[in-house]
């Protein structure tokens, strides 16, 4: 049996959003925090690793022979629910990264920009740490984590570290939509 390279999909929901009463509406990308269960066990829960990065809005492992785009929106619909997975159909999407690591593992992930009732929509289990709203200006103060890297612990939630991608994912999101 051959050993496949993984496929890791996902898609990052941008918005416009007011953050404050007094503020005029701004675009953010909404990223998901790690919480500290993984509920994926098949027979019970385990914590979760690296719990407090961020994580674009939805984001996974395509299943073996699953195509990439068939695992974006399964992904979305396990992680976000139903009326997010079909606001997206809806809305549509726009490519943000296509790449092939030196592993041969693929990075397919996509973005789209969705009205601000997305916010009131999206259903998240246990394993989720909730939502991040970020601003283009918040990019300046973020970091990347990948394996590899020397151990961290997330003891300051205002902290924003984004796994396994580069932050340059959320700033080509900012530059589509701008």
């Amino acid at each position: 049996m051959e050993n496949k390279p993984k496929t890791f999909v996902g898609i990052l929901i941008m918005t416009k959003v007011k953050l404050s009463k007094d503020s005029p509406e701004e675009l953010a990308a909404l990223l998901q925090r790690r919480g500290k269960i993984n509920d994926e066990g098949p027979e019970c829960f385990n914590w979760q690793s690296y719990s407090g990065l961020c994580e674009i809005t939805s984001y996974g492992k395509a299943d073996v022979n699953e195509e990439a785009e068939t695992a974006i929106m399964r992904e979305a619909t396990e992680e976000l629910g139903k009326k997010v997975s079909a606001m997206i159909l809806q809305y549509g999407k726009k490519q943000l990264l296509d790449e092939i690591n030196e592993k041969g593992e693929r990075y397919y992930i996509f973005t789209s920009l969705l009205p601000k009732e997305v916010l009131k929509e999206i259903q998240l289990d246990i394993s989720t740490g909730g939502i991040e709203v970020v601003r283009k200006s918040d990019l300046e103060n973020m970091e990347s984590y990948y394996f590899g890297k020397e151990k961290i612990s997330i003891k300051d939630l205002d902290n924003i570290t984004l796994w396994e991608l580069p932050v340059s994912i959320l700033q080509k999101a900012f530059e589509i939509f701008s």
